[in-house]
Formats: structure tokens, C-alpha cells, sequence
């Protein structure tokens, strides 16, 4: 399965309880109860162009999420973003922590929405994999 890290850190806005959620208006609304049924079960993405790498959280049900290079915000509704100031998996480096990010709700209508609604949910232990465009596997456990 490729190379054993001792952690990922996966960088999201994450509290426990859709009551503390921070929704705004009409850009944060509310989940509903067909999304959280969603967010619930398993979620499968199609492949992205632009994706670099794609995200396999199997114990929150995330597979082959798509991965951008980016800071932008904006690219968050694309799915999860690996901030370019950190390495990625195979690269040789002193600091050896890739970054995503993702949201926990989101905008609506997007890719990236409620993909790290359960991250709350997450145990020490749990694999977290990315995989390359080479098709390469870099597992990571949470810690």
C-alpha cells in the first residue's frame, strides 16, 4: 500500500455538532437531511483533471476525493486542496507533513460541500490514503 507515516494533517474547520456549525446566510446554509444522509454513507468522486492527488478516507466514507494544488478558496468547492508550501508524499523533505483542506459544510452545489462532514468521527488508527496521478499509494493513519 505504499508508504506508513505516522500522520496526515488534514487542516478543516471542524466542531462537533451541526448546532455550532458556521452557517451565513445564503452562502452557508444549513445541511439538509437528504445531504447528512449523504455525508453519512459512502461517497465515491469521479476523477478531476486538475487533481494532483485523490483522498481515500474509508472510516468517514470519502473515496478517491479529489486533491488540488492550491491556496484558493475558491478551489475548496472543487473538493480538497494540498496547500503548494508543503511537500507532496514522495517528495524528499525535511518536513515531511502534507496539508489539505477541505470543508466540513461548504458551498452548496459543489464538490467540495460537506466533504469532511464526519471528520469528527475519525479514531487514532484510522488509514487515510493519497494516491497519485501515477496511481501510486501513500497511506497515512490518524494519530
Amino acid at each position: 500500500m505504499g508508504l506508513i507515516a505516522s500522520a496526515v494533517f488534514v487542516v478543516v474547520y471542524s466542531v462537533r455538532g451541526i448546532e455550532t456549525l458556521p452557517v451565513q446566510g445564503e452562502w452557508w446554509p444549513r445541511p439538509t437531511n437528504e445531504e447528512i444522509a449523504a455525508a453519512d454513507g459512502e461517497r465515491f468522486y469521479p476523477p478531476n483533471e486538475d487533481a494532483v492527488l485523490s483522498l481515500t478516507v474509508e472510516s468517514i466514507g470519502v473515496y478517491d476525493a479529489p486533491v488540488v494544488d492550491s491556496a484558493s478558496d475558491e478551489d475548496l468547492d472543487e473538493g480538497v486542496i494540498h496547500l503548494p508550501m508543503t511537500p507532496m508524499p514522495w517528495e524528499e523533505a525535511e518536513q515531511k507533513n502534507v496539508y489539505l483542506a477541505g470543508h466540513r459544510v461548504g458551498r452548496p452545489d459543489t464538490t467540495g460541500r460537506m466533504i469532511f462532514f464526519n471528520l469528527d468521527q475519525l479514531e487514532e488508527g484510522d488509514p487515510v490514503v493519497v494516491d497519485d496521478r501515477s496511481g501510486n499509494a501513500y497511506e497515512y493513519e490518524v494519530s
